[in-house]
């Protein structure tokens, strides 16, 4: 069963668009990309977004790097750079993500379904990258609503 898909439509003159499926995702590296889609250009060429569901952290969702191939018509490279912890705290980034200041990555998150409580509405986060290749991005919460 698909877990949603990245793909790009290319206008061909005097005929139909063509479609090329850049990514599938497995629910593993994440599942529903977010709706309306909402992705974000780098100033490396990649494509960033994320996904409502799926991830390593109990179903919370991710924020992802999609690289475009090192050759045309090469594929496609996905990264998970952070999976929200579910149901434990932060989950659903439904809005996609806003690439900042030194490839700074600006998303939302919805509350915990399962916490009743008044400090359980949601929360803007930044991902910060590392500060060497393939290190670990960092996660900081700006604000709780």
């Amino acid at each position: 069963m698909g877990r949603g898909a990245i793909f790009e439509l290319t206008p061909v003159k005097g005929a139909a668009w063509t479609k090329t499926v850049l990514f599938n995702f497995n629910g593993a590296d994440g599942s529903l990309p977010s709706f309306p889609s909402k992705l974000a250009f780098g100033s490396n060429g990649a494509l960033y977004g994320t996904t409502v569901e799926g991830g390593s952290g109990d179903n919370g969702g991710t924020v992802f790097e999609l690289a475009p191939p090192a050759t045309a018509g090469g594929a496609w490279t996905q990264t998970v750079l952070y999976s929200l912890p579910g149901y434990t705290g932060m989950r659903a980034p439904w809005g996609g993500v806003l690439v900042g200041p030194g490839g700074a990555l600006y998303a939302t998150a919805s509350a915990n379904a399962f916490v009743l409580s008044a400090n359980a509405g949601g929360a803007p986060f930044i991902l910060t990258p590392p500060a060497m290749r393939g290190g670990t991005w960092t996660e900081s919460t700006l604000v709780s609503f």
